[in-house]
C-alpha cells in the first residue's frame, strides 16, 4: 500500500464509532472505497465513455447490509 492509501484507511477508520467489530469494519471500508467516483483521469482516458461508476449508491436509498 501506499502512503496516501494508509492515510486514507485511517481517516476512513476514525470516521467510524469504534465500538464495532473489526470485521464489520473492514466491510464497511471496503463499500465506502466502492462507492468513490471514477477518476479524472480516466474519464479522459477513455474519451469520456467511462463516466460513472455502476457501483456507486446513494446512502439513503439502498443498503449496505454488511451485518
Amino acid at each position: 500500500m501506499f502512503k496516501n492509501d494508509l492515510i486514507r484507511v485511517n481517516k476512513e477508520i476514525d470516521f467510524m464509532a469504534s465500538r464495532k467489530p473489526s470485521g464489520r469494519k473492514n466491510r464497511l471500508m471496503k463499500k465506502m472505497k466502492q462507492n468513490s467516483s471514477v477518476p479524472a483521469w480516466v474519464i479522459v482516458r477513455t474519451n469520456r465513455k467511462v463516466r460513472r461508476n455502476p457501483k456507486q449508491r446513494q446512502w439513503r436509498r439502498s443498503d449496505v447490509e454488511v451485518g
